[in-house]
């Protein structure tokens, strides 16, 4: 039994390990570009351009992107076996679950891709979109489009991360200046650090 405790655990942190590499590669060549484009706007004493926790935030789309992409393989190889038996379904039947695959793995592929390349306003507005419609709302379509059980847990999971995502969009001053939204363009600069006390003394 001990035996095979340690090798779940072990398959457990090679999965994980792997899933780490699988979205730590495609961020870190979006963050090798993406810093070296300057951001829309710049204001001294405020964080701007493609770094810090906006990285992370789109570390998670990368991670949402892979994960639809999973799926979408998965449901393409049972098509196609589906498809090889010849079976009395009609073939637009037996392709129709790929639609929203493909439709996730674009929007959170393109979002992903825009985020560390483009410096427009719009950047930050089609993000809040994405996670909202591909997020929580996607998931109450299911439940009604399928008459099925609403699966809460992951409703409740959805949720959570489109609100937090959306007030670190709205709020962020590196967001804000980033793209060059209305509210970054109202910032103010701040002092360097330490420059109040300088001039007070004097120097």
């Amino acid at each position: 039994m001990s035996n095979m405790v340690h090798f779940s655990t072990a398959q457990a942190l090679l999965s994980a390990g792997l899933i780490f590499l699988a979205v730590a590669i495609p961020v870190w060549v979006l963050y090798l570009v993406g810093r070296r484009i300057p951001p829309a706007l710049e204001r001294r004493g405020r964080k701007s351009g493609f770094a810090g926790s906006l990285v992370l935030l789109d570390a998670a789309f990368v991670f949402f992107f892979l994960y639809w992409v999973l799926f979408a393989a998965i449901d393409a190889a049972q098509a196609s076996r589906f498809l090889s038996y010849r079976v009395d379904v009609p073939a637009w039947q037996i392709l129709a679950p790929l639609i929203p695959d493909v439709v996730f793995v674009a929007l959170f592929g393109w979002v992903a891709v825009r985020l560390a390349l483009v410096r427009r306003p719009r950047v930050q507005a089609e993000a809040i979109a994405v996670v909202w419609v591909l997020g929580p709302l996607a998931g109450i379509a299911e439940g009604l489009i399928y008459k099925g059980a609403v699966d809460w847990q992951g409703l409740a999971f959805s949720a959570a991360f489109a609100a937090v995502a959306t007030l670190y969009l709205l709020l962020s001053d590196r967001v804000n200046l980033t793209y060059g939204t209305r509210r970054g363009t109202t910032l103010p600069e701040l002092d360097p650090p330490g420059s109040r006390t300088r001039r007070a003394g004097g120097k």
